[in-house]
């Protein structure tokens, strides 16, 4: 079902400031030995591996014309914008913002962080169609890094 996982919500909301040109911050709360409490451990652990695959689509990155649209984020870095998914989309992907026609330039590759090989893709007038793999690389938000279009 559709039952939030632990820490999805920390990460979506990285995701949903850093599209928007924010910074995000996460509060620690050390115990007076100065260690970090444990759930707070495993908080800042679980968002690390999430960045260890996803990271490209964050560090560095800077906002688009658009910000995002539905249950998708954007971002960019250089010529490569970065949809990220908040949500597995299921056996394909649907982005009415890269719709044929509605954006500069044609899009030459697809992938998704941590999954390798190129995805199959088609665009049409109702949006950018992309093929996703059977495996998940992560537990949420999933970024699809998309080459050849001028940003």
């Amino acid at each position: 079902g559709d039952t939030p996982i632990p820490y999805q919500g920390i990460v979506n909301n990285i995701v949903v400031v850093v599209s928007r040109n924010g910074i995000f911050g996460l509060n620690l709360s050390p115990k007076g030995d100065g260690s970090i409490p444990d759930d707070q451990q495993k908080t800042l652990r679980q968002v690390g591996d999430w960045l260890k695959i996803n990271g490209d689509a964050i560090y560095g990155t800077r906002p688009w014309k658009q910000f995002g649209e539905d249950k998708v984020r954007f971002t960019t870095q250089g010529k490569t914008l970065y949809a990220i998914l908040l949500g597995w989309p299921g056996k394909a992907a649907v982005i009415p913002a890269l719709a044929a026609g509605k954006i500069a330039g044609k899009i030459e590759k697809i992938n998704l962080l941590g999954h390798t090989g190129a995805l199959q893709f088609s665009q049409d007038e109702t949006g950018l169609h992309v093929t996703m793999p059977d495996e998940k690389p992560c537990d949420y938000a999933f970024a699809l890094e998309i080459a050849g279009l001028d940003l």
